[in-house]
C-alpha cells in the first residue's frame, strides 16, 4: 500500500504532471478560502439562514398569541375591560387604582 502511493506521489510531482499538481492545488484553494462563494462564507450564510428560521418561528407563535387576543378583544366586553385596565391603567367609575413600584437602589458598575 505505501509502495503504491508513493508511486503515485512521485508521479503527481515530478515532469510535467507538477504544473497540473499544482494548477488543481491553487484553483482548490482558491475555491475554498479566497472565493465570495468559499467554505467559509457559505458555513456563516447557513448559521444566519438558521438563526432566522429560529426567530420566524418565534415571531410566528407571537403572531398567534396575539391573534387570539385580538379575536378575544373583539368578542368579549370583559376582555376588552381587562385589557384595558392592565395596559392602560384604566379604571371604573367610584374606584381607586394604586401603582405599586419597587425602587431599587443602583448597583455601581464594575
Amino acid at each position: 500500500m505505501k509502495d503504491f502511493a508513493m508511486t503515485i506521489l512521485r508521479k503527481l510531482f515530478t515532469g510535467n504532471s507538477l504544473k497540473y499538481t499544482i494548477t488543481i492545488l491553487l484553483c482548490v484553494i482558491f475555491f475554498c478560502f479566497v472565493d465570495e462563494n468559499s467554505l467559509i462564507v457559505t458555513s456563516q450564510l447557513r448559521r444566519e439562514v438558521r438563526a432566522l428560521h429560529h426567530e420566524e418561528a418565534a415571531l410566528y407563535k407571537d403572531f398567534q398569541a396575539d391573534s387570539i387576543e385580538a379575536a378575544n378583544l373583539k368578542n368579549n366586553m370583559d376582555a376588552i375591560e381587562r385589557f384595558g385596565r392592565e395596559h392602560y391603567y384604566m379604571k371604573a367609575s367610584k374606584e381607586d387604582i394604586y401603582i405599586i413600584t419597587t425602587n431599587e437602589p443602583k448597583r455601581p458598575q464594575v
